[in-house]
């Protein structure tokens, strides 16, 4: 198994990670499958995308995000502070710059929180703590080596060159890997890059002043970087400079439009292709040998010398295109449609055979539910409830001596007369003592207290007894929406019809108290008239009796009655609160609703964005589709239609979204957890289950499965009969496979000067076909000959067991400078008129890592007269060298024998002491200057000549005979040129010995 870690820089590194992750979910449904070897660094001085709850990094309600160990967040509220003490940071302090520019800079940082299009200031937020990158790069390397056992790692680096964290750290991270994982011992480390290009036209607030110049910027040093001529200061502290040998092996350039000039967009389209690319080196060929890749990317299938030494040509370009069965779009149009389906049952529970569960509540008489007598004895909502005759708490419940009101007086009433009877010897007083009685009990003994001090009690608790109430109500319908026996839709307006039925009823007490005050009335007077004749004398013994047994039970009545008065005032307060409280109930219960309708509406949005009607392929498009939308949609119409499977895979959804509410029956706590991300993750997660299943059980026939299909199968079908549509078809996909950059061609025809005749821009053409059945050999070969014949270019085929619904096409481009490539230019002028702008030198402290950026060898050719420029500048700067090296004795002459003519040369000392290849110089001393005409001559005259100053000429005496031999030098010039102190090779020999002596030997 092969080793890979992706680093991505700033923001458009972090999006590609995402999108490879996401593409690993598809085909894997794992983040870290076993079989493949990829490890991840994502860097960034924003945070944003670095969140654990980013929706972005969800895919059907599964999240991709990177491990903590992963993520490094370079930000630092201490820049200042580095700036104040900057001698105490040495790998700081040699190129942070002039400090005066910085404070401008600082203050535009908000939260410190990004490289805000400043490439310096980048780096100097990855300078400040780079520990952590080195730490989670040793880590990473580590994971991936142990469980592979491989010790070969490749580092693939992605970042956008416009901003100011992509592109002003890549530099870096590119030689603090090198520095610790060298190529040695058939060990390969190799390091490639794919860094995507600033649009020529970007999107509103992109482009803050640098966006185009940071990334010629990038370019420059990139290119310095590769030919050896920069060796960036090392950010780490553990040593001055980092010399990198061969920092990368290769650097894909990527815009957003293609050589076809078809454009794709910046921000979702271009991380998800260049993912893509990722994905077919990394995973699709992972145990599959593709060999002209990787001499591409190494760029050994050519001349992989730099132009003149200065120009890289480790630059590449790729082209990608597939042609699928776009399985997962089709997977997703399923289970979007069972989510739908779910939510509409939860929602509303309107089943309708011809579309399954509906978006839209069915019609019912919810007034009719609420006023059932079983609704309102579970819910305790009766009038016994309300005027406590029966207990609603559960202390009045359990407690064995409460009894209701009737059965209360009915039962007391036998007792008393019973033990008047008894104990009163005076009959004629049997009528006063149970009068006494029954006023006790109503006033002290009922149920404790009397009654009037119970619902004086009760008032004080009635808030408890209404939490009661709506507890029960709650509780009975948030099982009834568990058990999926009524929606929310349905829910809502049964307790709004309660609600209203709760408040005629509320007014309706009145009226019944009214009427039990009248009985109360009635029921008085009959008492008085028994009262009346009670006290004629003479009554016989049996009348007595009579008269005694009905006065108590009108006594029973009234205080029944008496009683109920009572509980109706009390019910009447209760009711209010009831009623109040299920106001808030609603409310819960319309936030549940809205966050369905949310997720139900981005359901919707979702179906209908996906498997759309398409009547000819658009080859534009990066993925061309291949497949038959309208079965598609008959094949889920036909899933979603079957009761049966619906009623059962949508409880189920149910149930794993509300299991975890089963101790705790709460609207409210439902809609504070089920935000509408919450919901959706939800549905999506066990909707992609759920229709896998069903399409694995219920699609029992080939030909209307929808997944799981082979491209390969398709095409046989489809064009078995019509090889001319089948070559059409291919030639027109081909034509639109195209490199993402566009090539200058004056640039690739340019010739002259510093131009190899070697090859340049070698392009490889790679098809990757899926693994087929042995019996679509033969239509196989022919795919292959129609793809061999429809590029120009040498075609590699590679079979992948991965993926069977889909063909790539890949197209790559090597072995070229950046000169070559046409955005590279416009970046370059845009570079130019920011240069020009006011305060040039605090724009290169922006653009730059160190110094101003003109320490690098240029990106073009210089025209002739620029050439001649240079030739016209060494030459007249060399001239002190040459006098100098005559001085030193560095000059030997020599006769060709054959010839007889004399030479000149100059013998180079390297800095290990030995000799270099002499410079030649001609024959002529007075004109050796005009031999020293570019920069390579240049500096290897003055560096063995300062070597030898440095070495021998240290001391003031030794300095003093150096200048008496140049000044005796110039003296015989003068002598030779014929004395005149006019004479101009004179003067230049004379002015560069006042130089040397002045500023070179410091002798005055």
């Amino acid at each position: 198994m092969k080793n890979h870690l992706i680093i991505g820089l700033g923001g458009t590194g972090g999006k590609i990670i995402r999108e490879f992750r996401k593409s690993i979910f598809r085909e894997y449904n794992d983040i870290n499958p076993n079989d493949v070897g990829v490890g991840y660094i994502y860097l960034d001085s924003d945070n944003r995308m670095m969140n654990d709850d980013d929706p972005d990094w969800k895919i059907l309600g599964r999240s991709v995000q990177l491990g903590k160990d992963s993520r490094v967040y370079i930000s630092s509220a201490k820049l200042v502070d580095y700036l104040d003490n900057i001698d105490n940071y040495p790998w700081i302090k040699p190129w942070i710059g002039n400090k005066k520019f910085w404070n401008d800079i600082l203050n535009s940082i908000q939260d410190d929180a990004a490289g805000g299009q400043k490439r310096r200031l980048g780096r100097f937020l990855f300078a400040s703590n780079p520990n952590e990158f080195i730490h989670a790069l040793k880590k990473q390397k580590s994971k991936l080596t142990e469980k592979s056992q491989e010790s070969d790692v490749t580092f693939h680096i992605c970042a956008g060159l416009a901003g100011g964290t992509g592109s002003g750290t890549i530099i870096d991270v590119i030689s603090q890997i090198r520095q610790r994982y060298t190529p040695k011992d058939n060990i390969k480390y190799k390091i490639l890059l794919y860094v995507l290009l600033p649009d020529v036209d970007p999107p509103s607030n992109w482009d803050t002043g640098n966006y185009h110049a940071n990334g010629y910027a990038a370019f420059v040093e990139l290119n310095s970087l590769s030919v050896g001529h920069f060796k960036p200061y090392d950010i780490t502290g553990q040593g001055n400079r980092v010399n990198a040998f061969e920092p990368f092996n290769g650097c894909y350039l990527f815009t957003n439009q293609n050589e076809r000039g078809i454009q794709i967009d910046v921000e979702e389209t271009v991380p998800q292709v260049m993912a893509e690319f990722l994905y077919e080196k990394i995973v699709s060929t992972n145990n599959i040998a593709w060999h002209s890749l990787d001499r591409q990317e190494n760029a050994e299938n050519g001349d992989n010398t730099p132009e003149s030494g200065e120009r890289s040509k480790r630059f590449l370009t790729f082209g990608l295109k597939k042609l699928a069965i776009p399985e997962i779009e089709i997977r997703e149009y399923l289970t979007f449609n069972y989510a739908q389906q779910a939510c509409n049952q939860m929602l509303y529970n309107n089943w309708n055979d011809e579309s399954g569960y509906l978006g839209e509540g069915k019609n019912t008489d919810f007034n009719e539910i609420v006023q059932q007598k079983e609704t309102l004895l579970n819910w305790k909502m009766t009038d016994e409830h309300l005027i406590l005759s029966n207990g609603i708490l559960e202390s009045d419940v359990k407690n064995k001596k409460w009894t209701p009101i009737n059965v209360y007086w009915a039962t007391i009433m036998p007792s008393i007369k019973k033990t008047i009877k008894e104990d009163t010897k005076n009959g004629r007083d049997w009528l006063d003592e149970l009068t006494k009685i029954c006023v006790d009990h109503f006033e002290n003994r009922y149920r404790g207290l009397g009654v009037k001090n119970f619902y004086s009690a009760k008032e004080d608790a009635k808030a408890d007894i209404a939490n009661e109430i709506i507890t029960e109500i709650q509780s009975r319908l948030f099982d009834d929406f568990k058990t999926g026996t009524k929606s929310l839709y349905e829910i809502h307006k049964i307790l709004e019809s309660f609600i209203k039925y709760s408040r005629e009823r509320y007014t309706g007490f009145g009226a019944i108290k009214d009427k039990l005050i009248q009985e109360e009335q009635q029921v008085e007077e009959r008492l008085d008239r028994i009262k009346e004749i009670w006290q004629k004398t003479k009554i016989l013994f049996i009348k007595r009796n009579k008269l005694f047994d009905r006065y108590t039970f009108l006594c029973q009545k009234l205080y029944t009655l008496r009683t109920k008065i009572e509980g109706y005032a009390f019910a009447s307060l209760l009711m209010n609160t009831v009623t109040n409280k299920l106001d808030h109930l609603v409310s819960d219960i319309q936030k549940c609703i809205s966050i369905f309708n949310n997720a139900a509406e981005d359901l919707d949005d979702n179906i209908a964005n996906r498997v759309l009607d398409r009547s000819t392929p658009d080859f534009k498009n990066q993925l061309v589709k291949f497949y038959e939308p309208d079965k598609v949609k008959r094949t889920v119409k036909e899933l979603i239609t079957d009761q049966s499977e619906q009623r059962k895979q949508t409880n189920g959804v149910r149930t794993s979204i509300l299991s975890s509410f089963y101790n705790d029956p709460s609207f409210a706590k439902f809609s504070e957890r089920m935000i509408s991300s919450n919901l959706l993750d939800m549905l999506q997660t066990k909707c992609d289950q759920n229709a896998e299943i069903a399409h694995s059980n219920l699609i029992i026939s080939k030909d209307d499965k929808i997944l799981g299909m082979s491209i390969i199968e398709k095409l046989m079908i489809r064009y078995h009969n019509s090889d001319n549509e089948l070559r059409k078809y291919i030639t027109n996909l081909v034509d639109y496979a195209g490199v993402y950059v566009h090539f200058d061609s004056q640039e690739v025809n340019m010739s002259g000067p510093g131009v190899p005749d070697a090859d340049t821009c070698v392009s490889y053409f790679t098809v990757i076909l899926p693994r087929a059945n042995e019996r679509y050999n033969e239509f196989v070969d022919k795919l292959k000959t129609i793809f061999t014949e429809s590029t120009t270019l040498s075609v590699d085929f590679i079979e992948s067991d991965i993926k069977p619904n889909e063909i790539t096409l890949i197209s790559i481009t090597n072995l070229f400078p950046l000169r070559f490539v046409s955005q590279v230019k416009m970046l370059r002028d845009k570079y130019k008129l920011r240069l020009n702008k006011d305060e040039s030198d605090k724009a290169r402290l922006h653009l730059h890592l160190e110094e101003d950026g003109t320490q690098h060898p240029p990106l073009y050719l210089k025209s002739v007269n620029e050439v001649e420029k240079e030739k016209r500048r060494y030459k007249e700067k060399s001239i002190i060298y040459v006098l100098m090296a005559k001085a030193l004795g560095m000059i030997e002459e020599a006769t060709n024998i054959e010839t007889g003519e004399k030479t000149i040369s100059v013998i180079v000392t390297k800095e290990s002491g030995l000799e270099d290849d002499p410079i030649a110089l001609g024959s002529d001393f007075l004109k050796a200057n005009e031999r020293i005409s570019n920069e390579g001559i240049y500096t290897k005259l003055m560096n063995s000549v300062k070597r030898a100053i440095n070495r021998d000429y240290v001391h003031i005496d030794s300095k003093n005979k150096l200048k008496k031999e140049i000044i005796s030098i110039v003296k015989s010039v003068k002598e030779e040129r014929g004395g005149s102190s006019q004479d101009i090779i004179y003067r230049r020999f004379n002015n560069a010995a006042n130089e040397i002596i002045e500023k070179i030997l410091k002798i005055k």
